[in-house]
This record gives C-alpha cells, structure tokens and sequence, in this order.
C-alpha cells in the first residue's frame, strides 16, 4: 500500500489552477458575440441543487443509493462589475428601456413597469487556465439578471457594482442544462 498524499499536490498541479478573474461575454459562440465590460473583486459562478430522498420504510438512514434524485438547478454567476456602459446598466435591470434619441448627450435608462424580461442569449465567464492555451468558459443559456442593481460610490476605490445573473430552461427544450462548461483538454 501507498502512503497517501498529505496535502494533494502533484506534478500536475500547476497545469490546473485558474489565474485571473477572467472576461465577462454576452452571446458567447454566437453572432452578436460581445465583451460585457471589465470587472474587479472576483466572479463567483455557482450551481445549487436541490434534491428529493426517496423514503423507505424500515431504512433509517434518508441517503441511499440510487434514491437521490434532483428536484431543482439554480446556476447562477455573480459579477462585480468595474465598467459602466449604457448595455450593462440595461441588462441589469430587466426590462429596461433606453431612449437614445430625447437626449442628445444622455441615455435615458427607465424600468417600465410593463412586465417584460429581457433575456441575453448567453452570458459567459472566460478565465485562464494554468496548463492551456485554451481558456476555460463557463456559459450560462438564457440569462437574467435577476439581483436587481445596487451601487455604491466611493472616492479613491474600485466602485462596482454587483450584478447576479441567472440561467434558465429553455420551455421548448426543458431538459437541456441551461449551462455548460467548456474545460480545456490538457496534453
């Protein structure tokens, strides 16, 4: 027997590390593909799943094999957005309008209480991976922001502002993962 590895670092190791906050893209692989904007302070992308135990009786313990079955996906990705351009201030609220034409030196951003959603297409997370020429990318299917805005201004600081994006099913084809993750092969 092999004395096991204490603390989980091998030779492969620094082929494996992601190293840099990464670029946040709209439309991602399609036409109209864009650069959303820069960011600071870190993304943070997430899937919680919700699962159902299935109870037998006479079994006391609630985890068994093969009687575990997922109830719910929430995939979500939080920015923390360094740059302000009238499309990022848009997508952060859903629904909004910009009227470009009353204002000849503004953007006029309004929420119109109509109901609307504006999905993107895709929102995308592409990051650096350690070992690859290859980046990693994280793309989130019919996206929302859906944490509303909120910003904070300060003198002599990074000012971001927060956004939380989630993805979401498509109903013509419900059971199709709203993400995926592109990781690159390494040789």
């Amino acid at each position: 027997m092999t004395t096991p590895n204490p603390v989980g670092f091998t030779a492969d190791t620094p082929k494996h590390l992601l190293l840099n906050t990464g670029a946040i893209y709209t439309n991602y692989g399609l036409a109209g593909e864009k650069l959303f904007g820069a960011v600071a302070s870190g993304n943070e992308f997430s899937v919680d799943i919700k699962t159902y135990n299935v109870k037998v009786g006479g079994i006391t313990n609630s985890n068994v094999k093969g009687l575990q079955f997922i109830t719910d996906i929430v995939v979500s990705l939080k920015v923390n957005m360094l740059e302000f351009t009238t499309d990022i201030l848009k997508a952060a609220l859903q629904g909004s309008a910009v009227d470009t034409a009353t204002d000849v030196d503004y953007d006029i951003i309004t929420l119109p209480m109509n109901g609307t959603q504006t999905y993107l297409e895709n929102i995308a997370l592409v990051t650096t991976l350690s070992g690859s020429d290859k980046p990693v990318i994280i793309i989130l299917k019919n996206a929302l922001a859906t944490g509303g805005m909120k910003l904070k201004v300060e003198d002599a600081k990074d000012n971001v502002m927060p956004l939380t994006f989630e993805a979401f099913s498509d109903p013509l084809n419900p059971k199709v993962s709203p993400f995926e993750i592109h990781y690159p092969k390494i040789v």
